[in-house]
C-alpha cells in the first residue's frame, strides 16, 4: 500500500473517531492531528458522591451503634461522646423548655454527621438528640473528625456549603415565627421540611418520614391544637394530603404562596 493510500486510510479512522465520539472532548496535540482525550470534569453530583463515599470510609473505622424509636442518642448537659455519622434513619435535635415545652430546632437525616457545630465550641450540650425512627450511626472521636477535616479541604468545605443552606432555613423559619399566623407557619415549616427531606412520588413530593402533629407544633413553636387546626385546613384546600402515615405535598410553589408574610 502506497504511502498516500495509508495516510487516507488514517485519516478516515480518524474522523469516524470522531464521529464516534464528541470532538469537543479531544484536542490536537501535534501538528499533524495526532489527538488526546481531555481530562473530563467531574459532574457536581459525582464530585459530592465522592466526598459522601470519603467520610463514610473514615466513620466506618469506628464502631457501629444502632437505636430504637424513641431512644435518646445524646442526653442534654452531657459530655459529648464523640461526633456521629448517620448511616440510616432520622435523628431530632431538640430542648425543653423550663415548663416542659419541646422545641425541635433541627432533623439530621442519612449521611450527615452531628453534633459536630457544637462539638466546636466548649461548655456543655444544650439539647436532646432523639431517634425519629430505628437509627443506625457510626460515631468516632470528635479529636480524629477534627483531623480528618483539616486534611481533606473538599469535605471541609462541602461541610460549610451545608451549615450555610441551614443558617439560611433557620432564617426563613425565624422569619415565620415572629411574623406569620399558624397557617402561614405550618405551610413554611412543611415547605422547608419537603425541600430538605421530600422524595419524588406519584402526584407530588411526600416527606420521607412520618409525622405526629405533636412534632410540627414542637419545630413550629405552636400548640398541637393549632398545628391540627392549620393541617385541616390545607387538606381543605388540597395543598397537602396523607398517603398512610406521611404527608405528601402535591405542589409545592402552592404550598409556598401559602407561607408568603
Amino acid at each position: 500500500m502506497s504511502a498516500a493510500c495509508k495516510l487516507f486510510f488514517i485519516d478516515r479512522l480518524r474522523v469516524k473517531f470522531l464521529q464516534l465520539y464528541n470532538a469537543n472532548d479531544f484536542a490536537p496535540v501535534l501538528a499533524n492531528n495526532t489527538y488526546y482525550r481531555k481530562p473530563r470534569m467531574l459532574t457536581e453530583h459525582e464530585i459530592s458522591k465522592d466526598i459522601e463515599a470519603k467520610v463514610k470510609a473514615f466513620f466506618e473505622k469506628h464502631r457501629r451503634h444502632e437505636y430504637l424509636k424513641g431512644d435518646i442518642v445524646i442526653q442534654a448537659h452531657e459530655a459529648y461522646p464523640g461526633i456521629f455519622y448517620l448511616i440510616t434513619g432520622y435523628v431530632r435535635m431538640f430542648t425543653i423548655s423550663k415548663v416542659g415545652e419541646e422545641l425541635t430546632m433541627h432533623i439530621f437525616k442519612p449521611h450527615t454527621y452531628f453534633p459536630l457545630s457544637l462539638a466546636l465550641k466548649s461548655g456543655k450540650n444544650p439539647y436532646y438528640f432523639e431517634a425519629m425512627t430505628d437509627v443506625s450511626v457510626f460515631m468516632a472521636p470528635k479529636e480524629e473528625v477534627f483531623d480528618f477535616l483539616k486534611s481533606n479541604p473538599e469535605v471541609m468545605f462541602s461541610l460549610t456549603s451545608r451549615f450555610a443552606s441551614a443558617l439560611e432555613g433557620f432564617s426563613t423559619r425565624l422569619q415565620h415565627l415572629m411574623f406569620g399566623n399558624a397557617l402561614s407557619k405550618t405551610a413554611s415549616l412543611l415547605t422547608y421540611l419537603t425541600k430538605f427531606f421530600g422524595k419524588p412520588v406519584p402526584g407530588g413530593t411526600m416527606l420521607d418520614f412520618p409525622l405526629t402533629h405533636e412534632h410540627l407544633a414542637s419545630w413550629a413553636g405552636m400548640t398541637r391544637v393549632s398545628i391540627s387546626q392549620a393541617i385541616g385546613k390545607l387538606k381543605k384546600q388540597g395543598l397537602i394530603r396523607y398517603d398512610k402515615n406521611h404527608i405528601v405535598i402535591p405542589d409545592i410553589p402552592k404550598l409556598a404562596e401559602s407561607a408568603a408574610v
